[in-house]
């Protein structure tokens, strides 16, 4: 079995999707603190051709625990809504229906799990795999949280949680070479491998030169659901 672990992203980059995708167990790793300028509870999406911050609002310290984590609320639904519908209207595919699918249901998930952020965002993986014709397995680290794992720190604390769910392969994004997770897992009877990925290339509206990993919205209402969820199901490119 492979899996991923890797913290919660609102509105994801076509990079994150296709990992959520392929892998037999995404691990979301809500155990750790958050960081104040990852893209956890928020995400980039073109404006007239700038990338501009959309961001969930927070009722926790910029360094708590994600799981600890509670949305302010449930107004942004309905701004963030709104901001996207200005952002892409002019878009070739823009459809307001697929933009409710990812939201669907959201606010009922908030009142239900008492505004937990990370809650919302497992709701929102179950919506992009209707969007894109894919059924999400994963599992929240701090469900299978355990002495072992929480003994841990860095690369060592992956590794305990691949042995955890079983995985035999553990699959990371290209940063991984640099925290020192080949090292770590090296002789330990779990693989690694590490994905590389070429972001396709398409016409935006607005730049004149093409902005990378925005939030998946921007691909989706410039090639439209179909091409999108072509390249959601690729392979990935795995190397060593």
């Amino acid at each position: 079995m492979n899996t991923v672990i890797s913290q919660p992203r609102y509105i994801p980059a076509l990079n994150y999707i296709a990992r959520l995708c392929y892998t037999d167990l995404f691990v979301v790793f809500d155990t750790v603190q958050r960081q104040p300028r990852e893209p956890h509870n928020r995400n980039r999406l073109l404006c007239n051709g700038e990338p501009k911050w959309v961001t969930i609002p927070i009722n926790a310290s910029s360094r708590a625990i994600i799981h600890d984590m509670k949305v302010a609320g449930s107004e942004w639904i309905r701004q963030h809504k709104d901001t996207i519908r200005s952002y892409y209207l002019h878009a070739p595919f823009f459809d307001v229906e697929l933009m409710e699918i990812y939201y669907e249901g959201c606010e009922d998930m908030l009142i239900s799990s008492d505004d937990d952020f990370t809650a919302a965002m497992l709701h929102t993986y179950r919506n992009l795999g209707r969007l894109l014709s894919f059924e999400p397995k994963f599992v929240r680290a701090s469900e299978i949280n355990d002495k072992e794992i929480e003994q841990q720190y860095g690369p060592a604390k992956l590794l305990a949680i691949c042995r955890k769910v079983g995985a035999d392969l553990y699959i990371s994004g290209p940063v991984g070479r640099e925290y020192g997770v080949v090292d770590a897992f090296s002789g330990s009877g779990v693989d690694v491998l590490i994905h590389e990925y070429t972001h396709p290339v398409y016409q935006q509206i607005g730049p004149s030169s093409f902005v990378p990993y925005m939030g998946f919205f921007d691909a989706l209402f410039n090639i439209g659901r179909d091409q999108l969820t072509a390249l959601i199901h690729q392979p990935l490119n795995l190397v060593k």
